[in-house]
């Protein structure tokens, strides 16, 4: 009677995909005695050969191609063989007693997904001809030369893909204290924290990403561009006021985007301003410097925009008047990746984000 898996046969993943990248699982069972399932090594290949007579062996694992497209899956044991594919219909064949015959447990033409996981298992035992296990993935023994191997058994994506098909890649960024959360029923917008699980991003909010004294928003007046007649640096851009009269006002910092995002800004602003990132003008209109009118505020918001995580120049220009009120500027974000992609509103930027120019 041939061998049977049996329940203590079990080698699951414990969560989605999170075994040992590139190994697979050997596991020795007494014939006889089905409850004594003993791993004992592992393997980076689905081959296996030195094994002693009666006993059951076993490859387990799973592997996840490295391109889409149709395969044949092939599986060779001698003299019987077991093999199960994917969770589906388990195969059991042998051989005659002592008399050197291949069993063989082929699929072909299955499509399968790049960096999605399949479970394969394969098992012998030995009677009395001493031959071999393996698998071979079109033509190849099924290593990590054309798959990669974990050693255990998963039907989702590898780790960082998600989607259905885990075609995408999360590109988060954990901090340091998580990794980017995947897997076929992920979002892949963000992480699974170890430590600061306040957001999806496991950032610890106390630290800054510039430098003390390198930090927040610099304020610049000037009459010409031949001089500069009051510097000042603020923290961020919460409700600035101030008082200057037939000037021209610049507002520098630069901002940095932790995470690969679409944003938008609001700029508000009395008597118009004009925004600028990477010098590249954004929008808005400066009014006359000399103009002495009280104006309702005015409000420019931005396109919604994909920005990559790394530095922005952010620039901020305003004609102050002749200062019959004191001028006001505001710049706020929509950050769509914190909230997955639905912000409620707009909010300020964090003073961590913020660093002044070096120049």
């Amino acid at each position: 009677m041939l061998f049977f898996i049996s329940e203590y046969l079990t080698n699951k993943c414990s969560y989605k995909s999170n075994g040992v990248i590139g190994q697979l699982k050997y596991l020795w069972q007494e014939k006889y005695f089905e409850d004594q399932v003993i791993q004992k090594g592992n393997l980076t290949k689905y081959e296996y050969s030195a094994y002693s007579t009666y006993d059951l062996h076993w490859v387990s694992g799973s592997f996840c191609p490295k391109t889409s497209g149709k395969y044949k899956i092939e599986s060779r044991g001698k003299p019987c063989l077991y093999a199960r594919f994917n969770d589906e219909q388990e195969f059991k064949q042998e051989g005659d007693f002592c008399l050197v015959g291949d069993q063989y447990y082929t699929i072909t033409d299955r499509y399968l997904y790049a960096n999605r996981c399949y479970p394969l298992l394969i098992g012998t035992y030995r009677k009395c001809v001493a031959e071999g296990l393996y698998s071979n993935l079109n033509d190849q023994r099924l290593d990590n030369n054309v798959a990669t191997l974990i050693d255990c058994e998963t039907q989702d994506c590898l780790p960082g893909y998600y989607t259905d098909t885990c075609e995408l890649q999360n590109d988060a960024d954990c901090n340091g204290n998580g990794e980017p959360d995947y897997g076929r029923t992920s979002d892949g917008i963000g992480c699974t924290c170890k430590r600061f699980d306040s957001n999806i991003f496991c950032e610890d909010t106390s630290k800054f990403h510039f430098p003390e004294g390198h930090r927040g928003v610099q304020f610049t007046s000037y009459y010409n561009t031949s001089r500069v007649d009051a510097l000042h640096i603020y923290p961020n851009f919460e409700d600035l006021h101030f008082s200057e009269s037939y000037s021209t006002i610049e507002l520098n910092t630069i901002l940095y985007v932790p995470q690969n995002t679409y944003l938008e800004f609001r700029l508000s602003s009395s008597l118009g301003a004009q925004l600028y990132i990477n010098n590249e003008l954004v929008g808005g209109e400066l009014s006359d410097k000399y103009e002495c009118r009280e104006d309702d505020i005015e409000v420019l918001t931005t396109e919604k925009k994909m920005y990559n995580k790394g530095n922005y120049n952010i620039r901020i220009v305003m004609n102050s008047g002749c200062a019959i009120r004191d001028q006001f500027v505001g710049l706020e974000w929509k950050f769509y990746r914190w909230y997955k992609n639905n912000p409620p509103g707009f909010e300020d930027i964090p003073s961590r984000y913020l660093g002044t120019p070096s120049n």
